[in-house]
């Protein structure tokens, strides 16, 4: 007989940024240098059962911009959208830059068709005078704080026609904090809600 163990593992990545960029889109605009990071931890623990739960605590850190020296918001360049903080979609107000955000995660696979997780985090403004991560929401003053507020988001994927025809949902719930709330350009509404359905076809 052999018994189920669990299975605790650990990840992480960190990038630097270096170089130049222009200061403004005119042509003789001046260069500035860049000096911009990003950093990934999960620390994440697989328990035994049948439907392959685990759970782990998630730290992202984009660095965002700050008046003086080095231009230094992060800029993810190329590659997917959905990374660590964000589903897939649509939907586009938190993604690495200038946030802050530690967070837990739950996901698990009921069985050969069904999959999905489930994440909480808390977000803060790296620097709090850059627009807050891909929000475009600023306060060059500083004055509104550096709290943005709580995000939950869940994904459920199943195989209708198994590696042929797959069925995902997507939602996530924004309750705004302080910064998204009382920033001078920041929309009047408290919570930002989004969902979508989509279906994914293999041939």
């Amino acid at each position: 007989m052999q018994s189920a163990r669990s299975n605790p593992a650990k990840f992480g990545q960190a990038f630097y940024q270096t170089g130049s960029i222009s200061a403004s889109l005119a042509p003789t605009a001046a260069r500035q240098s860049v000096g911009a990071s990003f950093v990934h931890a999960d620390a994440g623990y697989s328990f035994p059962g049948p439907w392959k739960p685990r759970l782990s605590v998630e730290f992202d850190r984009a660095s965002g911009d700050r008046a003086g020296g080095s231009y230094g918001r992060f800029d993810t360049l190329f590659g997917m959208r959905r990374a660590e903080l964000v589903p897939a979609g649509l939907y586009n107000a938190v993604g690495r830059a200038n946030i802050v955000t530690p967070g837990m995660r739950l996901e698990a696979a009921p069985d050969k068709r069904w999959d999905w997780f489930a994440v909480y985090r808390a977000m803060w403004l790296a620097s709090r005078t850059d627009a807050f991560s891909t929000t475009g929401v600023r306060d060059s003053s500083g004055r509104s704080g550096n709290f943005a507020g709580h995000q939950i988001e869940a994904r459920v994927r199943y195989w209708i026609i198994p590696s042929r025809l797959r069925f995902e949902f997507d939602g996530v719930a924004l309750a705004k904090g302080k910064f998204l709330t009382e920033a001078p350009n920041a929309p009047s509404a408290k919570w930002t809600r989004y969902t979508s359905f989509n279906l994914t076809a293999g041939f």
